[in-house]
């Protein structure tokens, strides 16, 4: 069966993660968000008298402290839902495709497939409604007048699940946290619930930060991954330099990228150039920059300093 972690929101569980942890996931909290939730939902704080077996490691926050955490990453509500848009157009033609098609007449006869396989992707606005209802407090039984209602409402948020698992091949992973939590109130707690991993036949130790070093394995490999930027004093030099780069080292285009002084405000000179440079180090830009400037009395003494 597997052991699974998988992102709380309110009242509803989604991105499952069998056997380990979704590491975009962790690298959103900080370890001041560890905490051990009891089975009624509670936090158990360290020297409770409470069985292992009763309450579960995870880092927990609000909707709130999350989105600004995504914000600050460039994943906004607007990139989300544009995600989702394209996402939903793939998933559908994937859906139609004459493979598809001949999956859900295997499905027709009875033989074993996903569900998702033979239910058309739904619109966003729908997904996103169906979304904030999954997350809203759980209704019990008694609050049905029938079975069949309960099981109909309890089938919804299964389906709603079900399509963001879906979404997965087709919309990047924070994209779609961002989808999920837009749809809690500010005060909802999110989270990362990593018990099923820290009990029987798993592997994870419950003393293991988790959130801290996954964050900072994120940031090292920037430098690895981010393109070299090219500094320069002026627009003429930057546009001349990236056309000889195109002649003599064209296999290095979007590997290197040289500073744009077009249609901004930025101002080029060797006095200018070597604040950049120190404003690049204060910022501790993750990127690997280089400066060139010009072999001129004035570029040598504004690098010198």
């Amino acid at each position: 069966m597997g052991h699974y972690s998988y992102l709380v929101a309110g009242d509803c569980q989604f991105l499952y993660t069998r056997d380990h942890y979704d590491e975009e996931l962790a690298a959103l909290f900080i370890e001041t968000d560890r905490k051990f939730i009891g089975a009624d939902g509670s936090e158990v704080i360290a020297g409770d008298e409470c069985p292992e077996s009763e309450y579960a490691l995870g880092y927990y926050t609000t909707a709130r402290a999350l989105r600004q955490r995504l914000n600050v990453q460039g994943f906004t509500s607007r990139r989300a839902v544009a995600s989702l848009g394209e996402g939903i157009d793939k998933w559908r033609k994937h859906y139609e495709s004459e493979e598809q098609s001949q999956r859900r007449e295997r499905r027709a006869q009875d033989k074993s497939m996903w569900e998702t396989v033979v239910r058309p992707p739904r619109e966003p606005d729908e997904l996103l409604a169906a979304i904030g209802e999954a997350i809203r407090p759980h209704r019990p039984y008694e609050a049905f007048a029938t079975v069949q209602e309960y099981l109909q409402y309890e089938n919804q948020s299964t389906e709603t699940v079900s399509d963001i698992e879906e979404l997965r091949w087709f919309v990047e992973e924070r994209n779609l946290i961002r989808l999920i939590i837009d749809q809690a109130p500010d005060d909802t707690r999110v989270g990362l619930n990593l018990g099923e991993l820290t009990g029987c036949c798993v592997h994870l130790d419950t003393t293991q930060p988790i959130a801290g070093p996954t964050r900072e394995r994120q940031l090292a490999a920037l430098p690895d991954d981010a393109p070299l930027i090219v500094l320069t004093e002026g627009s003429t030099d930057s546009r001349l330099l990236t056309e000889a780069m195109h002649i003599t080292h064209p296999h290095l285009a979007g590997f290197v990228r040289f500073i744009d002084y077009t249609g901004t405000k930025a101002r080029g000179s060797a006095g200018m150039l070597a604040t950049m440079v120190n404003a690049f180090i204060a910022a501790g830009v993750a990127n690997r920059f280089v400066a060139i400037a010009d072999n001129d009395a004035g570029g040598h003494e504004a690098l010198a300093n």
